[in-house]
This record gives C-alpha cells, sequence and structure tokens, in this order.
C-alpha cells in the first residue's frame, strides 16, 4: 500500500511537492563485513534498519541520477562520439570476459 505524504518544510523541496513511501517493511538478515558494521553504526539514526534504509535510498537516487545522465549523454552525443564510446565500451567487456 503506498502512503503519498505531502512534505511540510517549505524550504526542503518545492511547492506541491509529494513524496511517495511504501510504508510495508520486510525484514532482512545479512552478513557483512565488520568494517561496514562499523560504517554504519557510525552513521546518523536510531537503529541500523533506520540507516541502512537511508544508505539505500541514497544509493537508488544516486543511480537513478547516473542513469539518467548516462541516457542524456546518449541523446546528446553525435555520430563520431557514440562510435567511439561504442568501441571503447565493447573493448572493455571483452577484457572483463579474458580476467
Amino acid at each position: 500500500m503506498w502512503d503519498t505524504q505531502c512534505v511540510s518544510d517549505p524550504g526542503a523541496h518545492p511547492p506541491g511537492w509529494v513524496r511517495e513511501r511504501n510504508n510495508v517493511k520486510t525484514k532482512v538478515s545479512a552478513t557483512v563485513e565488520e568494517r561496514l558494521v562499523e560504517f554504519l553504526d557510525a552513521l546518523p539514526g536510531q537503529s541500523r534498519s533506520e540507516k541502512l534504509e537511508f544508505v539505500l535510498e541514497r544509493y537508488q537516487k544516486l543511480q537513478t541520477e547516473l542513469d539518467l545522465r548516462q541516457k542524456l549523454a546518449v541523446y546528446y552525443e553525435d555520430d563520431e562520439e557514440r562510435s567511439d564510446r561504442e568501441g571503447w565500451e565493447l573493448t572493455v567487456a571483452e577484457s572483463q570476459w579474458r580476467e
């Protein structure tokens, strides 16, 4: 079930901005390196769950932005740039399979 909540802080987001949140939570158990647990524990927040959710949401936001930037770059590049990029991508992909 999706809950739509308006943000009350007018300085945080543009007027009329609406944030959708999924209120259904799933319990996750994970085994991770101690250094990552220490990093998580050092973050502000009340619980590891809250901290991990923050980190994952931040990562998801950054990944979405990166995907958009890549799509925009492809849209605005000319044919010569596209051909050069595709050649390098093929070279990198082939070298990764050889390792």
